[in-house]
């Protein structure tokens, strides 16, 4: 989704602007490629102008997404991801981990699988930004979230943490649920450092920030 014209700006103007420029200039270019499914620019404008959002890098290649309704644009005909109609509420939805070295989109599907987790198909999306240039990435599509992660590959596109503000830190991936055995196991093999207990439902991070720690969840 195109970033809020609140959040980032080129010298060149907003990047809100910059993208309805590429709408009105050719509205039926393709723009972006999600699956078998393609968006134009126009198509994809009346999507993202559903959403608002916002990128904070936490480390190397660690960020955080902030994703939210965008109070200025009326409501879309279809749901808004993430489940942001049905639980409108703050909350972590989700979090991603990509391939290492020697590793692949594929063989961290297979691992998560291995566990009795379902990743979902793997799908290629792309877009074209606007200054024309075409970025892709693929990632995994699975119905579930919270301490299950999905994965995400950017292939030759930059690292959202890379290019994206920056002055927090990670400190920790923390998460309760009523079976911890098969999350701890899962998390170890994909070498993540988190703390996982029994009880009920939670998934949390914690941030080292300017104004002290915080805690997400």
């Amino acid at each position: 989704y195109v970033p809020s014209a609140k959040v980032m700006q080129s010298s060149q103007g907003t990047i809100g602007a910059l993208f309805h420029s590429r709408v009105v200039a050719n509205p039926s270019n393709r723009a972006v490629v999600d699956g078998d499914r393609i968006l134009n620019y126009e198509e994809l404008e009346a999507r993202s102008n559903r959403l608002a959002n916002a990128l904070l890098s936490l480390g190397t290649d660690i960020y955080l997404e902030i994703i939210a309704k965008d109070p200025n644009q009326p409501e879309p005909s279809a749901p808004r991801p993430f489940g942001i109609d049905e639980n409108p509420e703050p909350r972590l939805a989700a979090f991603a981990i990509h391939p290492g070295p020697g590793e692949t989109i594929e063989s961290l599907s297979d691992l998560i699988r291995s566990h009795g987790f379902d990743p979902g198909p793997v799908v290629s999306m792309s877009r074209r930004k606007p200054d024309g240039e075409e970025i892709s990435w693929r990632l995994t599509r699975a119905g579930a979230s919270g301490l299950v992660p999905f994965v995400i590959d950017w292939g030759m596109t930059p690292n959202p943490a890379t290019i994206t503000p920056t002055g927090c830190s990670l400190l920790s991936v923390e998460g309760r649920t009523a079976s911890p055995d098969s999350i701890v196991g899962l998390h170890s093999d994909l070498s993540l450092n988190s703390e996982i207990s029994a009880g009920s439902a939670q998934f949390a991070i914690v941030l080292d920030t300017p104004a002290g720690t915080v805690t997400i969840t």
